[in-house]
């Protein structure tokens, strides 16, 4: 015999609990509409028994429960807590150095550690192990940073590097797949295998000329966008092959370099844009469209770094079409929106600098 509470059903024929659907925290019903939900917004399984958490005050309404353990799924199998920016530059001053944050507290501070090169329009890449800065339009270097100790080593160089472009990142979502990190410039490609530290030219080439630092990924495919284009590129990891999508480019963002914030959820943000563009947008993964959410907390911010977190993310300095800053915003993914985070705040300027998102060990 099946359960249903307010017409939800909860427990099935055989026994088994069927979770509703909401969108956001926001939309879960009052009372114990159904025992048990998922969020898809957010990837969280919640409970509710009826019962509020307080009698009086703001919690007097709060019935249902996340999960303390987490579940074993794509965006939970790797937690992330910690991010840093390595390098950047304001006019001809290049910079060696990584700044850290913890996203417990949103405190970014500078590391001892240094890069042994100077990194900007480099691109980057993270697996649960380290971290990878690369150096593209200054030479072809590249370091390595360990999660674990922080330790700084330079690797194998990229097979080739050019002047004044900036390659787009890409890598797989799910850590089993996350083996390779993949630079795009043009429609060239040279990817990096993370267990030998490897480097291999092409495999990987786009079908449009791809650049700027526009890459993304999600639990199924990879993202790329690039302005001049139009609209998102997408690599389907079984087949190592690119297609273009239909999607156009996102509202109040005008040209050039414009950057993406990677969640773990089914969608990613683009931002910002040196003619003093101040859209924030979102893309879609499952329907390859764009939604407009807004302006940024700091207006024209482009070039900025950003490190994708559990729930939040950062985009760390930048550069806003008069100055190169160090200026933070935090996205809250939950809600859409942006706001400053002085706290998080870069000690110098962070423009076109390399980013890195990792666990707490």
């Amino acid at each position: 015999m099946a359960f249903y509470v307010s017409s939800n059903k909860v427990v099935d024929n055989t026994g088994a609990f069927v979770p509703q659907q909401f969108a956001t925290r926001a939309t879960l019903p009052t009372g114990s509409a159904a025992y048990m939900a998922f969020i898809t917004g957010h990837g969280d399984p919640t409970i509710s028994t009826g019962q509020a958490v307080s009698n009086t005050g703001y919690e007097s309404g709060v019935t249902w429960y996340k999960f303390l353990t987490k579940p074993a799924n794509y965006k939970n199998e790797t937690m992330l807590a910690q991010g840093t920016v390595a390098g950047g530059y304001v006019g001809s001053s290049l910079w060696t150095n990584i700044q850290h944050v913890n996203h417990a507290t949103d405190i970014l501070h500078e590391m001892k550690n240094t890069l042994s090169m100077t990194c900007r329009y480099g691109g980057w890449f993270s697996t649960d192990l380290a971290a990878y800065y690369c150096q593209f339009m200054d030479g072809s270097g590249v370091n390595k940073q360990l999660w674990t100790t922080f330790t700084v080593s330079t690797i194998a160089s990229l097979p080739s590097s050019t002047s004044g472009e900036c390659p787009n990142s890409v890598q797989a979502g799910p850590k089993s797949m996350n083996t390779k990190g993949v630079l795009v410039h043009n429609q060239t490609s040279q990817y990096i295998t993370f267990s030998t530290d490897t480097w291999t030219s092409g495999g990987f080439n786009p079908v449009t000329n791809q650049r700027f630092g526009g890459g993304a990924f999600g639990e199924v495919y990879s993202y790329s966008y690039s302005w001049n284009n139009g609209s998102v590129n997408k690599l389907n990891w079984s087949n190592n092959t690119w297609t273009q999508t239909s999607s156009g480019g996102p509202a109040s963002v005008g040209n050039l370099y414009g950057k993406t914030l990677i969640t773990k959820l089914d969608y990613w943000y683009y931002a910002g844009d040196v003619s003093g563009g101040n859209g924030f947008n979102q893309y879609n993964n499952s329907s390859d469209t764009w939604t407009s959410r807004g302006g940024q907390a700091y207006s024209g911010q482009s070039e900025q770094p950003s490190i994708m977190g559990q729930d939040w993310g950062y985009f760390i300095g930048g550069y806003n079409a008069s100055t190169q800053n160090g200026v933070s915003q935090k996205i809250h993914y939950s809600t859409h929106t942006i706001s400053r985070t002085t706290q998080a705040d870069a000690g110098r300027s962070t423009s076109s600098a390399a980013s890195g998102w990792g666990p707490q060990y």
